[in-house]
């Protein structure tokens, strides 16, 4: 899916996250899967809920769990070299680049002003090429469930 943009949008609502996406999403994130092109069809306009407490559910589309993950294996950081100085969202941004075996290429953008954030994340050059924005740190926000007629059952995603 390289060059394809997707677009989801993650809501926490108590102990509960609800993922809404658009056609590229689901599609990236279902890729091959039997009936891809129907689930994909009942999640227009629909979230998924991830519960917590489900096998699975943790972590999903959460930033904190994401960045954690990202920063869980210390020989990550190991050989990572210092990139250019870039604007992210407008601020200033220090890259940080490591190669990867199979040669893919992963550079974090730090914030460089304040909390040193990870303000971006990119992957090249490998099976999976991505990007990832993040923002909003330390925002308060007040989310709200879904309706009951948006929801859509994670069992959906599991149908093949």
């Amino acid at each position: 899916m390289a060059g394809r943009h997707t677009q989801a949008a993650i809501v926490r609502a108590g102990r509960d996250l609800y993922v809404k996406g658009d056609r590229a999403f689901w599609a990236n994130s279902l890729q091959g899967r039997p009936g891809t092109y129907s689930i994909i069809r009942e999640l227009q306009g629909k979230r998924v809920r991830s519960q917590a407490g489900r096998a699975g559910s943790q972590g999903m589309c959460d930033k904190r769990s994401f960045l954690a993950a990202l920063d869980s294996d210390t020989t990550e950081r190991t050989g990572m070299t210092r990139g250019a100085m870039t604007t992210i969202g407008g601020k200033r941004a220090l890259a940080l680049e490591k190669k990867q075996p199979g040669g893919e290429k992963v550079t974090l953008y730090v914030a460089t002003d304040g909390e040193p954030y990870v303000l971006k994340t990119v992957t090249g050059g490998g099976e999976e090429p991505g990007k990832a924005l993040f923002s909003d740190y330390s925002t308060q926000v007040e989310a709200q469930e879904p309706a009951a007629d948006e929801i859509v059952d994670p069992a959906v995603l599991e149908q093949g």
